[in-house]
């Protein structure tokens, strides 16, 4: 049943990209496109229609530098080996990593589950007595951003959003879910425009990087992310929360709202203007992806998050599956520059199953 649930929804989707390109290019003409894109560009179902190859205006070239699902024609990430997969995934690792890279991060307080360093209530209890500011517990598996909390002391109580819990239902929220075991981390707080667009969430900058042949480290794009409504997690790959492009000097030139699925000028909670706007700190992250990049070489393309705080930025986590969706519509993330330093595929190559692909994590649409 799952099977012919899952097949259903895929027709579902399906019939609805082709009814919706429709307008630009007769369903004829989309089947020709959708052979010839792979054959040509190793592009799969989904990156055709989310990148709408099926509108006029774009070359082969130009198309060529998109980084899609299931693979493209440049290969950024073909260093990306599947046994470094615990580095990015396992968060206390990760963490630990960054500490001993010497790369700024929000501070470790403690880790919970039955093999780390708070075991039962009774540990936790003393840990949450003693805290008098914010903190953050999140799964050590990966999560996309789920299931993290913000808590808030106050008396005996934390705050959690508009919640109110107590150590004890703390403790109940904590073993009903992630088996994996939680970190507890330092809360930070970003600055600036980053700050007064939602004020609930920490809004931090995505910052894709690529090591090309030569072994250098170079940007290929830099995203902000928002949380929006009552959201405390900046997840802008869903409907709560918002997508901000920038151009080369850290100002905004688009915004797109997951939620209503369209481009938008200000934040559609607090009405803060966004578009044109510079956000502070953006050089700052950019090199500090940059810095932390070059201590990772056993990858070949990671994807940071990265908080613009009073005290400068801070890493709160790496990707290697750092999702091809944060890449701009109108143009792929392969620039003139950094393509003939990368390797290209041919009609004739195939995907190395070895390697991690960024969208690894987010495989829902077909191939």
């Amino acid at each position: 049943m799952k099977l012919l649930s899952r097949a259903a929804r895929r027709i579902t989707t399906f019939s609805a990209s082709v009814r919706k390109a429709s307008l630009h290019r007769h369903p004829v003409l989309q089947l020709w496109d959708l052979l010839t894109h792979r054959v040509l560009l190793n592009f799969g179902v989904k990156a055709y229609y989310e990148h709408r190859f099926y509108m006029p205006g774009k070359s082969w070239e130009e198309k060529s530098r998109f980084v899609c699902l299931y693979g493209s024609p440049y290969f950024p990430w073909a260093k990306n080996a599947k046994r470094y997969n615990l580095i990015f995934n396992h968060k206390y690792i990760e963490k630990n990593f960054l500490i001993g890279a010497g790369l700024p991060t929000p501070a470790l307080l403690a880790a919970i589950g039955k093999d780390y360093d708070i075991k039962d209530e009774n540990q936790l209890y003393d840990f949450l007595t003693a805290r008098s500011e914010p903190i953050v517990i999140k799964p050590i598996g990966a999560s996309k951003g789920s299931d993290v909390m913000v808590l808030r002391p106050q008396g005996d109580v934390f705050h959690l959003g508009t919640d109110t819990l107590t150590k004890e239902q703390i403790w109940k929220r904590l073993t009903r879910r992630s088996g994996d075991g939680w970190i507890a981390e330092k809360y930070v707080e970003c600055v600036g425009l980053a700050k007064r667009m939602h004020p609930a969430s920490l809004n931090s900058f995505r910052v894709m990087t690529v090591q090309l042949q030569n072994g250098e480290w170079c940007l290929l794009d830099c995203v902000l992310k928002s949380g929006r409504d009552d959201n405390i997690v900046d997840n802008a790959l869903s409907d709560s929360g918002l997508k901000i492009w920038l151009d080369s000097d850290g100002r905004i030139d688009h915004v797109w709202d997951y939620q209503t699925d369209s481009s938008i000028t200000s934040h559609p909670s607090t009405g803060v203007k966004l578009v044109g706007e510079l956000v502070e700190g953006y050089q700052e992250v950019v090199d500090l992806a940059l810095r932390a990049s070059s201590k990772l070489g056993f990858a070949g393309s990671i994807g940071f998050d990265i908080a613009y705080t009073a005290d400068g930025p801070v890493i709160l986590e790496g990707n290697a599956s750092w999702s091809c969706r944060f890449q701009r519509w109108d143009r792929g993330l392969i620039t003139d520059e950094i393509a003939p330093q990368m390797n290209r595929r041919n009609i004739f190559s195939t995907w190395d199953k070895r390697c991690m692909h960024p969208d690894s994590l987010y495989t829902k649409w077909f191939k």
